[in-house]
C-alpha cells in the first residue's frame, strides 16, 4: 500500500499504550504522518516521546483532559487530517455477576470517549483540506454471553460512526468504525468468552473457527486502519470494515 498519499499529514491515534493502538501509530507513522498519540496511562508517555511528535495522557472520560489534550494537538499541528480511536479495553463479565458500575465504565469508555475525541477534534479536521475518522470496536456487537458490555459499546460505536458521518461529511471527512475480533490482541479474552473457550484451547482450535486458519495480527489491523485513512477512499462513509478471519461471515 503507498504510503505517499498520506505523507506529511496530521493524525491523532488515542489508546497508542494498548495492542491494537500501537501498531496503528506505527503504521501511520510509516506512511509518513505527523503524528500525535494519546494514551490512557501517564507512565507510557516516556515511551511515545521516541516516534511521535506530541503525546498526551488522558482518562477518555474526563471532557477537560480530552479538551486540553486536542488543544495541544492544535497548537502542534494547526490542524488534524486523521484521528484514529484505540483506546478502549476489553470488559468481560457474566450477567448475573458483573457489576453495573463496570458494565457502564466500559460503554462510558468507549461510548463518551469517541464523541468527546471525535467533538474536539471537528474543528481542527473541519479547518483540513479532507479528514478521515475510524473508530475501532469489537466485533461483538452481535452480543454474546458474558460480553454484555462490549457488544453494547461495540454497537452504540457502529450507530456513532453514522452520526458523525452526518455531521463531518459535509466538512470533507468521512468517518468510518472498524470491527475487529479474533486477532492477537487484549481483545482475544472476549472472542474466547463468547466461545465458552480459554485463550489456549481458542489458539488450538483457531484452525476450525475462521476461514483463515489462523489469528490475525495487530498489524493486519492496522493496515485496514490505513485504507480507511486513504484521502483517495471518499466513498466508503458510515461503513463498518469487519476484520474478523471470516467468523461472522453469516451472522452480520
Amino acid at each position: 500500500m503507498t504510503c505517499e498519499a498520506l505523507r506529511g499529514a496530521s493524525a491523532l491515534v488515542t489508546g497508542a499504550d494498548t495492542g491494537l493502538g500501537a501498531a496503528v501509530a506505527a503504521n501511520l507513522l510509516q506512511a509518513g504522518v505527523r503524528l500525535a498519540t494519546h494514551v490512557n496511562d501517564p507512565a507510557a508517555l516516556a515511551a511515545q516521546a521516541t516516534f511521535a511528535e506530541f503525546s498526551f495522557a488522558a482518562q477518555a472520560t474526563d471532557e477537560q483532559a480530552v479538551i486540553n489534550g486536542l488543544h495541544q494537538v492544535n497548537q502542534a499541528f494547526g490542524t488534524l487530517n486523521i484521528l484514529v480511536t484505540c483506546h478502549s479495553q476489553p470488559c468481560i463479565g457474566d450477567l448475573l455477576n458483573q457489576p453495573y458500575t463496570a458494565f457502564w465504565e466500559h460503554l462510558d469508555q468507549q461510548l463518551t470517549g469517541n464523541y468527546l475525541f471525535a467533538r474536539e477534534a471537528a474543528p481542527l479536521l473541519k479547518s483540513a483540506d479532507w479528514g478521515r475518522v475510524v473508530l475501532l470496536c469489537s466485533a461483538w456487537a452481535v452480543g454474546a454471553p458474558g460480553l454484555a458490555a462490549v457488544a453494547s459499546a461495540a454497537a452504540g460505536t457502529q450507530v456513532l460512526c453514522k452520526t458523525l458521518s452526518r455531521e463531518l461529511g459535509p466538512h470533507g471527512t468521512t468517518v468510518n468504525a472498524l470491527a475487529h475480533a479474533f486477532t492477537e490482541s487484549e481483545w482475544l479474552a472476549c472472542d474466547a468468552r463468547a466461545l465458552s473457550l480459554g485463550e489456549a484451547q481458542l489458539r488450538s482450535q483457531i484452525g476450525q473457527r475462521v476461514p483463515t486458519g489462523r489469528l490475525g495480527q495487530p498489524e493486519q489491523i492496522a493496515h485496514s486502519v490505513r485504507l480507511l485513512c486513504q484521502p483517495v477512499i471518499g466513498a466508503a462513509v458510515a461503513q463498518t470494515l469487519q476484520c474478523n478471519g471470516g467468523f461472522f461471515r453469516h451472522r452480520t
